[in-house]
């Protein structure tokens, strides 16, 4: 099968195709650089810890979570539209999970804690990175065999 690039391209293929072609494209570029943000929130909150600094802490764990939840949201509607390793129900799980953890965050019930909720938030995030992770590593070990 041609890459992306060759189809987008390709002034002989259909516009509808290199437009779907090039959504699928620019939505795993914005995936890749949600999950980027994210990964540096995730150092900076290792860094400052909430008992010793917690405004600069809370400004780290925006960038965790909301880099995670639009990165997966991104990063699933490429894995959605288009073949790749991870499997389609993963990509899907990407796009609902964890938006409705972030947004049950954003509009908490009143007889739960917020830091019950970034427990939720987290799971959420975890539920598909530890797959997406172990499928991406299958892939790579089966490229080298």
């Amino acid at each position: 099968m041609e890459g992306t690039k060759e189809i987008i391209l390709n002034s002989a293929e259909k516009i509808w195709k290199r437009l779907y072609y090039l959504f699928i494209d620019i939505s795993a570029i914005l995936g890749y650089f949600f999950l980027l943000i994210g990964s540096v929130g995730m150092f900076g909150i290792g860094i400052f810890s909430i008992d010793r600094s917690p405004p600069i802490h809370f400004f780290f764990s925006v960038f965790v979570f909301a880099g995670l939840i639009f990165g997966a949201l991104f990063a699933g509607i490429a894995i959605l539209l288009k073949k790749v390793i991870c499997p389609h129900f993963l990509g899907l799980y990407m796009i609902i999970g964890p938006f409705m953890a972030g947004f049950l965050f954003l509009n908490p019930p009143v007889s739960i804690t917020i830091q019950f909720l970034e427990w939720i938030m987290l799971f959420a995030q975890q539920i598909w990175l530890i797959p997406a992770a172990f499928y991406t590593l299958h892939h790579i070990e089966k490229k080298r065999l």
